[in-house]
């Protein structure tokens, strides 16, 4: 048991590390990690049983009335320099989608900072900050912020915190289209590879803001971008976008 193990003071949070403990899955551990790229250890855990102990956990606590236990606990689980227990956090948030606000942000923000790998950082930016943002659009001018930062998963992260509620045509295209905008020159391979997808998801709830984005902008992406982003668009206005060259 590691040092930040020994120091947790809630008897859940034991033994929710302790139930990944028990599953762990030596043959896969080493795939996991390679394929993440992550430094932190690796258990091999299969995701179902991680999605399985989050359940548990939020059956037990979805009537407490708020999340102020909840917060502890996670908060606790991603101190522990653990793949699959980090992901078990984000898993347990993600199961308390109605009840996350302002307050689940204030908890997960310093996250980012201990994020070194693309799954963590879209867990909890597409699913956990989007229902905070959902549910509270006073949030996300700060979280556009994040696009100016030098941490590459606080600007990919930004980025996606908009996606669940432009599948669902519940957010505003603006906030997602203003912060492509600052980062469409960034460099860093993990931000540019949300450009598409981006912008494909937001064609599910906003297929007409997509192309008049694109109309005016193709020219600032990639071919294989534009292919992507047109996925979901009207058969006509997609066909529109490829055939058009801005380029003459």
């Amino acid at each position: 048991m590691s040092q930040i193990e020994s120091s947790l003071v809630h008897k859940e949070t034991k033994e929710l590390i302790e139930s990944v403990k028990e599953n762990k899955n030596p043959e896969d551990a080493p795939h996991v990690k390679r394929y993440m790229k992550t430094d932190f250890e690796c258990l091999g855990v299969r995701k179902p049983l991680l999605h399985s102990l989050a359940k548990e956990f939020y059956d037990a606590h979805k009537k407490d009335g708020n999340l102020v236990g909840v917060h502890k606990v996670v908060e606790e689980l991603w101190s522990v320099p653990i793949y699959d227990v980090k992901t078990l956090a984000i898993s347990i948030l993600r199961r308390f989608d109605k009840m996350v606000d302002r307050s689940t942000l204030d908890v997960v923000e310093v996250w980012y900072d201990d994020i070194d790998n693309w799954s963590h950082c879209d867990g909890l930016s597409v699913y956990v900050l989007g229902s905070i943002v959902l549910r509270d659009d006073s949030v996300i001018s700060g979280i556009m912020s994040w696009t100016k930062s030098d941490n590459p998963w606080r600007r990919r992260g930004a980025l996606l915190s908009t996606m669940l509620g432009n599948r669902k045509g519940k957010g505003d295209p603006f906030w997602t289209f203003t912060m492509l905008n600052d980062v469409l020159e960034d460099e860093e391979y993990y931000v540019r590879k949300t450009f598409s997808w981006v912008l494909r998801e937001m064609g599910k709830g906003y297929p007409d803001f997509v192309f008049e984005y694109l109309m005016y902008n193709k020219s600032r992406f990639s071919n294989t971008d534009v292919k992507e982003s047109v996925k979901y668009l009207p058969e006509e206005n997609a066909k529109t976008v490829l055939e058009t060259d801005f380029t003459s």
